[in-house]
C-alpha cells in the first residue's frame, strides 16, 4: 500500500515537473550501484561515491525535499526549529568537488589556525594516526563525536594533498608536561582558503 502510494506521489509530481524526472532516474541508479558495493562489501575508497555523483545525490535530496513540501508530508507537530532540520534546498555550486569542499570548510580554516607551528608527537601518516597525534596534545577533540569529525577532515586533506607534515630535528623536540620520552615529533601544514577566497598554507 504504501509502496503504491509513493509510486503515485512520484508520477503525479513528475507529470507537472518533467524537467526533474531525468535527475531522479540518475540518482536511483547510483543508489542500486552504491547500494550493490555494500552488498558486496566492496567499497572502493577512491570511487564509491565520485565528485559528479555526489552532486546528481544531491541534488535528488533537493527534488525530494520539493516533494515532500507539494504534499505536505512533512511533520506538522514539530516546532519551527526541529522543521529547519528537514529543509534541504541548498544548491552545490557548480565546481563542487571534494577538494573544493575541504579547502573552504571552516573546521579545517579553524583547525589550521589551531595546530599552526605545534609541534605534536609523531605517531604515523595515517589520518588516524594524525588525528591520535593532535588528540593528544588537544584535549576538546577527544570525544567520540569530536575524535570522527577530526579524523574525517583529515582523511579529505590528505586524500586531496591539502595537508602536509615535516619531521622535527631532534635538537628541536619540545618539552611538555606529563609527555615523558617521546623521541620524534612533527609539524602539520594545512592548505585552506581564506573568508576573502585566497589559498593559504599553515
Amino acid at each position: 500500500m504504501l509502496q503504491k502510494y509513493s509510486k503515485d506521489i512520484f508520477a503525479d509530481f513528475f507529470q507537472k515537473n518533467s524537467g526533474s524526472q531525468e535527475q531522479y532516474s540518475k540518482a536511483l541508479s547510483i543508489l542500486a550501484h552504491l547500494r550493490n558495493c555494500e552488498t558486496h562489501f566492496y567499497i572502493d575508497k577512491e570511487s564509491f561515491l565520485s565528485d559528479d555523483e555526489f552532486r546528481q545525490l544531491h541534488d535528488f535530496m533537493i527534488i525530494f525535499y520539493k516533494i515532500l513540501v507539494w504534499y505536505e508530508l512533512l511533520p506538522k507537530t514539530v516546532t519551527e526549529i526541529q522543521y529547519a532540520a528537514y529543509i534541504f534546498d541548498r544548491k552545490l555550486p557548480e565546481n563542487f568537488s571534494y577538494k573544493n569542499a575541504v579547502l573552504s570548510s571552516e573546521y579545517m580554516r579553524n583547525l589550521a589556525i589551531s595546530i599552526d607551528s605545534t609541534k605534536f608527537p609523531w605517531i604515523g601518516e595515517s589520518p588516524y594516526e594524525i588525528a591520535q597525534s593532535i588528540c593528544i596534545l588537544f584535549r576538546k577533540y577527544r570525544s567520540r563525536e569530536e575524535f570522527i569529525s577530526l579524523v574525517t577532515y583529515i582523511d579529505g586533506a590528505v586524500s586531496n594533498k591539502l595537508m602536509s607534515w615535516d619531521i622535527v630535528p631532534e635538537k628541536e623536540n619540545p618539552t611538555y608536561d606529563g609527555l615523558v620520552g617521546w623521541k620524534v615529533f612533527s609539524k602539520y601544514h594545512i592548505t585552506f582558503c581564506t573568508l576573502s577566497g585566497e589559498m593559504m598554507t599553515r
